[in-house]
């Protein structure tokens, strides 16, 4: 699995593989670092070639409908390998699994309209 997108880069050759390889919970900067290694080409990927370039992707907790580290403490408790199986949580309620993983609607920024011109001259205050 990969995003397919064509990117130029500065090495003068677009890149239009970009698969994920480390998802990294920064918990003091309440932040997830999603690494994307970058290539050429899925048959780059495919034949064993080193990436293009590697690139980090922030995303702030404040991005999703609910506390993504939600998703994983469960799985922690149910996971054969895990030395916390049988583990009890220490929160009470409901967990929002369900908006663990959802990102909250896109909301595109304020634009400023400024007129190519102010009226002259511009009336005084009262």
């Amino acid at each position: 699995m990969a995003l397919i997108k064509d990117y130029p880069t500065q090495f003068g050759v677009n890149a239009t593989y970009h698969k994920i390889t480390k998802i990294e919970f920064l918990i003091n900067r309440l932040t997830i670092n999603v690494m994307v290694a970058i290539y050429a080409t899925q048959t780059a990927y495919t034949e064993g070639n080193q990436p293009i370039w590697h690139d980090y992707i922030e995303i702030p907790f404040a991005q999703f409908k609910s506390d993504p580290r939600q998703a994983f403490y469960p799985l922690l408790e149910i996971y054969v390998n895990s030395y916390l199986v049988g583990a009890q949580p220490s929160f009470t309620g409901e967990l929002d699994i369900s908006n663990a993983l959802a990102l909250k609607p896109y909301e595109a920024p304020a634009v400023i309209v400024i007129p190519e011109s102010l009226p002259s001259p511009i009336p005084p205050l009262p």
